[in-house]
């Protein structure tokens, strides 16, 4: 659970280190309007059609659910894709924003 938190509020953050209120925008555009329909949370992502499907497993929120989903049901079984998807989304909005606060900081010390 606070893996799947982290790989949306990482992101979150690097956006709006980078852009501003817009990067907050972007964000929840793609959480809201995209990660959430595609997730598959209430029923599952196999009832999406194939393209659909595989694309919400491969945001924040689709694999969340599939990884809480697999511990809860089945023990873990299954649910390496969406901890490395979790862990990739997580990594990438860290390191957006360390890059982001790293390069303000240079620019206000010169």
């Amino acid at each position: 659970m606070a893996l799947g938190i982290l790989a949306i509020a990482f992101p979150v953050l690097g956006l709006e280190q980078r852009f501003g209120t817009a990067g907050l925008g972007i964000m929840g555009v793609i959480l809201t309007f995209l990660a959430n329909p595609l997730s598959g949370l209430a029923t599952g992502p196999q009832w999406l059609p194939a393209f659909w499907g595989q694309l919400g497993q491969f945001l924040p929120i689709g694999a969340a659910g599939t990884a809480i989903r697999s511990a809860v049901y089945f023990g873990g079984a299954g649910a390496t894709q969406a901890w490395i998807v979790l862990a990739g989304w997580t990594l990438a909005g860290l390191a957006l924003a360390l890059i982001v606060s790293r390069k303000k900081a240079a620019t206000t010390a010169a």
